[in-house]
């Protein structure tokens, strides 16, 4: 059984993190989608803190170059992994399985390595250090060793021109695209520019490979006695308690470090502080993180990032988001949803400092703009808010922006109002964007965005902790709703 990088073993999973809250919170702009789906699973507090020691070691660039190299070897792990499922006949799938596993030991060897700290990284060298060291391995990698450099031999090419075929055997040192070049130049025709990056071979037809096999009989004969031999070696299944594990894992697993470590050196670059959470080892549930940013606003190119301060406590676990347009409330919702996300991925978080109680996951509802069926956006809505109600409880952190905007003023606010009650006598951590002004009675306490009144309004993008609505969002409440006095002076013109 191969270790994790990311679980400890015998762990059950966490709770997933819907695919779509990474595309609220934009970490779909910053992070690639493999990166993101790998570790769609909540950590716990063990698992966190063991992914901690990982991404403090990469901070060595010996270990981050050693961490590519391994992924630049699973990944080709992968395409020859393809190749062997999709092999045509069995002479193709002796030869691209000799080539898998001269991989598979170069891999192993790199993966002996003992390079970084921490549980994971240990495990998975002590794994693969015991491997290489069986009497198993070695047979194989001595067969490999001797077989591999073989391939150069199979240089070949046939080309069939009026009905008659005629046989090109280069030599043992031209390739392919070298043959076609001296042919064309031959030919006096011009040549063609050819990608340098992300060329893809094509497989080759099962008649090529036979005849190449009657060219270098004792070749394939010996490939199909390693495949013979090594066949049961390559298990591509392996089950553990945390499900389904292979070989091919580690692409994603590897993938996902280096990713966060390309943001992270971004995020740096920006001047922004990248610190490691102190966890709650308590029942406390309080989520507090000093300075955090919206690092998402990187990939705007903002070189202005106004930190805010997140504190949510059981006594105040839930608040109503209020304030003026363009003041930063969805930023700031943001701010609070990478927090969590990354908390939870086990990464340093864009902060001063931060002291939390992990949660168990995070829900987002965010308006869509793609369309509907004939059943509208409102029963959309409804159908994602109940499926947050059904997968969230007592420890998650649910981020609700403007819903039940899209319906009418009174049944918006008897809606929100009853949402945001159940969210606030469950004790869910959350923030819910509102611009209903019929709410202000609520117990529910409120966060407002500043505006400096001494320079015209001017948006601050600082967020605070405030009871009573400010005077500029109730202007963009009436503004909204086309209830300014300009606009009903508009409307309605005296006589």
């Amino acid at each position: 059984m191969f270790p994790s990088l990311l679980y400890l073993p015998n762990k059950q999973p966490g709770k997933m993190i819907p695919p779509h809250v990474c595309d609220d919170l934009q970490l779909t702009q910053l992070l690639r989608r493999d990166a993101i789906t790998v570790s769609s699973a909540a950590c716990g507090r063990d698992d966190i803190l063991a992914r901690h020691e990982v991404f403090r070691s990469l901070d060595d660039p010996e270990v981050r170059s050693h961490f590519s190299a391994l992924h630049k070897n699973v990944t080709t792990l992968n395409r020859l992994d393809g190749l062997l499922s999709s092999s045509k006949c069995s002479r193709e799938r002796d030869v691209v399985f000799l080539t898998l596993m001269h991989e598979y030991v170069q891999f192993s060897l790199q993966a002996a390595k003992t390079m970084g700290s921490g549980v994971f990284c240990t495990a998975f060298s002590q794994y693969f250090s015991s491997e290489c060291a069986t009497q198993r391995f070695a047979s194989l990698n001595s067969a490999a060793d001797k077989l591999f450099p073989t391939m150069t031999e199979l240089q070949f090419n046939t080309l069939k021109i009026d009905g008659d075929k005629y046989r090109l055997s280069p030599g043992k040192k031209q390739t392919y695209l070298e043959m076609l070049e001296h042919r064309t130049d031959e030919l006096g025709l011009e040549p063609i520019a050819l990608p340098q990056h992300g060329f893809q071979a094509r497989g080759l037809s099962p008649a090529i490979i036979n005849a190449t096999a009657r060219l270098y009989p004792s070749l394939f004969a010996e490939y199909a006695k390693f495949r013979e031999n090594f066949s049961k070696y390559y298990d591509r299944d392996f089950r553990s308690d945390n499900g389904l594990r292979t070989l091919l894992d580690y692409r994603g697993e590897l993938g996902f470090y280096l990713a966060l470590c390309k943001l992270f050196d971004r995020v740096k670059a920006a001047g922004i502080p990248l610190n490691y959470p102190t966890l709650i080892e308590t029942d406390e549930r309080t989520f507090r993180v000093f300075d955090a940013y919206d690092i998402t606003l990187l990939a705007k190119n903002e070189e202005h990032v106004v930190p805010n301060d997140i504190l949510f406590t059981p006594d105040e676990p839930f608040f109503y988001l209020t304030g003026a347009n363009g003041g930063g409330k969805t930023t700031y919702l943001r701010t609070v949803g990478v927090a969590a996300v990354l908390l939870l991925w086990g990464c340093p978080m864009p902060c001063a400092s931060a002291e939390v109680y992990v949660p168990s996951c995070v829900f987002t509802h965010f308006p869509r703009d793609e369309r509907f069926d004939n059943k509208g956006r409102s029963v959309d809505e409804d159908n994602r808010v109940d499926e947050i109600l059904a997968a969230a409880d007592g420890h998650s952190l649910v981020l609700l922006n403007e819903t039940y905007s899209t319906t009418s003023e009174e049944k918006a606010v008897r809606l929100t109002g009853q949402l945001a009650q159940r969210l606030y006598k469950a004790k869910i951590y959350g923030l819910y964007i509102t611009h209903q002004h019929g709410l202000a009675e609520s117990d529910i306490p409120y966060l407002n965005v500043v505006i400096d009144r001494d320079s015209d309004n001017r948006r601050t993008f600082k967020v605070e902790r405030r009871r009573a609505l400010s005077g500029s969002f109730a202007r963009d409440v009436l503004k909204k709703y086309g209830l300014t006095r300009e606009t009903l002076e508009e409307r309605f013109p005296k006589v």
